[in-house]
């Protein structure tokens, strides 16, 4: 259909772009993102994506705004305490972007209702701080073939994964067709790095920087997803300014991506 006069202007800093041009906007304007977690991550996270033009956001978290989640989860203000966040975040994120569509869901993610999450989208994104959300994401996501953009911090410390099954409809992608369990095989016992911020702490800064890569990565994945290494991890250090990548391999037999795998060679099998 093309974009619109309105949208024409609006995200015309965007369109000037070599690298993302009319057709590059026009896939994120029809583009489905959900955003689980709607704190220190989601909350950076769904600005850009509802101001860069995301089609449509659906956001999911059950958890209410306190007044310690104010010096990092910048969606928010001291009118919305006691508020449910994803009640708070619709207010602000329809103001910023009237034609962006945001679907919220005041509930906590679980395994009643994670198949419905991914189904009704193109690209899942974890900004929870809860080990057992960032994998029952991961691998729903597998399962459907869909990408995951995975994010955590503590500290000072931040780290984003871009996650993809092979062969999945969004073009040529290099790198391995791993998952979350990849990475930590040792399930849903938590990582002492990844340990909660009201535990360890953290600087509202890193939340920020962290979040803002996953959403830089979403725009990716609809505009140039062939450029894009899938199975990746970036770990960025907020102390040194340092950042490093590394390619997760692809474990054999894991109980993420590797049972999809299975899955679908059954199924090949039976079809002879």
């Amino acid at each position: 259909m093309g974009l619109s006069e309105l949208q024409q202007v609006r995200y015309s800093r965007m369109t000037i772009m070599e690298e993302v041009g009319e057709e590059g906007q026009e896939r994120i304007v029809e583009g489905r993102v959900a955003v689980v977690g709607m704190g220190g991550l989601g909350s950076p996270l769904a600005m850009y994506l509802a101001s860069a033009g995301v089609g449509r956001l659906e956001l999911i978290d059950d958890d209410v705004v306190e007044e310690s989640n104010l010096s990092r989860q910048v969606l928010y203000t001291e009118e919305d305490l006691e508020r449910l966040k994803v009640e708070a975040a619709y207010d602000r994120l329809v103001r910023m972007n009237g034609e962006c569509e945001v679907v919220v869901r005041g509930e906590k993610l679980s395994s009643g209702n994670v198949e419905e999450v991914v189904s009704r989208s193109d690209v899942v994104v974890d900004g929870s701080d809860s080990m057992e959300s960032k994998f029952l994401l991961s691998d729903e996501a597998c399962r459907q073939g869909k990408p995951f953009v995975f994010g955590a911090v503590q500290g000072v410390m931040g780290e984003v994964g871009i996650f993809c099954p092979e062969g999945v409809n969004l073009g040529v992608m290099e790198g391995e067709g791993s998952c979350l369990r990849c990475l930590y095989p040792q399930g849903l016992r938590v990582p002492d790095h990844l340990s909660r911020c009201d535990v360890v702490g953290v600087w509202g800064a890193i939340v920020g920087i962290v979040g803002s890569l996953q959403a830089l990565a979403v725009l990716q994945l609809f505009v140039y997803p062939h450029r894009l290494r899938m199975g990746c991890m970036t770990f960025f250090d907020g102390m040194t300014y340092g950042s490093e990548s590394m390619e997760v391999p692809k474990v054999l037999g894991c109980e993420g991506c590797g049972r999809v795998e299975e899955r679908e060679k059954k199924g090949r099998e039976k079809q002879r």
